[in-house]
């Protein structure tokens, strides 16, 4: 087989080196057509550096004061690049600190705004009535009905008389009751709106699937005004919830004042 003969080179010196047949090759690799002409550059330029740093290595005043002079300068630049580093990093989690403030405020502002908008839905009911006292509880039941028609997420109403006593209830759930006469005097919905005010129940989960709370509004402010009491399907918080994104892979989530969950993704 023929072919150009490769010869393997041994190097002395950067000038050149000398193959075991004695003919000249190029340093830093096999000799013949298929060397590599890039390390002999490179182990040019290593000789070049060792060749301009030997002065000055063997210099004693560049060992005593540049040496430590660099060390230092080196270290202030590795430091100021830890320290920028650092508070970049704080920076952003500030801002995504922010961020969330900023969508979590929002977000209870639309569920304040959606509660209130039942409230003032209710307002209406609460008005006296024109009608002669025995039509008074038909009518009564054909504005809930009307109501809940309105507001959807209304699923039951009821009517409690200034005693205290369930005279109503229309529910979507259920089938409707008039005059029953229950007592619920003992009752939040009924004992917390005397003197006029408005009360919203704790949220809790009807068979465990839904959320739900109790809002109650007077009819007046004396201690014997009837009241008005709704059941709310709050699933409208999960639809503002479910649309919040902190990010890629950030989440929104719903607590009550005790802190139990109610609304996450």
């Amino acid at each position: 087989m023929s072919g150009p003969p490769i010869t393997l080179g041994a190097c002395r010196s950067i000038e050149g080196c000398h193959g075991f047949a004695g003919a000249p090759r190029a340093c830093g690799g096999y000799g013949g057509p298929f060397g590599a002409p890039h390390v002999t550059g490179y182990a040019r330029a290593v000789v070049a550096v060792r060749r301009w740093l030997d002065p000055w290595m063997r210099n004693r005043l560049f060992r005593k004061y540049v040496v430590p002079f660099v060390a230092v300068v080196s270290w202030a630049l590795l430091t100021n690049g830890l320290l920028e580093i650092y508070f970049t990093y704080k920076e952003s989690r500030e801002q995504l600190a922010q961020i969330q403030r900023e969508k979590a405020n929002a977000a209870a502002l639309r569920i304040e705004h959606f509660v209130r908008e039942i409230e003032r839905q209710m307002g209406w009911t609460t008005q006296p009535q024109v009608v002669p006292v025995p039509a008074a509880l038909e009518q009564r039941q054909i504005d809930y009905v009307r109501l809940q028609r309105q507001v959807p997420a209304i699923t039951e109403v009821a009517f409690l008389d200034g005693r205290g006593r369930e005279q109503l209830r229309v529910s979507r759930l259920a089938m409707d009751e008039v005059a029953g006469g229950a007592d619920v005097s003992s009752e939040p919905r009924f004992r917390e709106t005397r003197g006029g005010r408005v009360w919203y129940g704790p949220v809790y989960f009807r068979k465990d699937s839904e959320p739900y709370m109790t809002l109650a509004v007077p009819h007046g402010s004396s201690a014997t005004s009837p009241v008005t009491a709704a059941e709310i399907n709050l699933k409208f918080i999960w639809d503002v919830v479910s649309q919040i994104r902190v990010g890629r892979l950030g989440q929104a989530y719903v607590v009550d004042r005790q802190g139990h969950l109610i609304a996450h993704p």
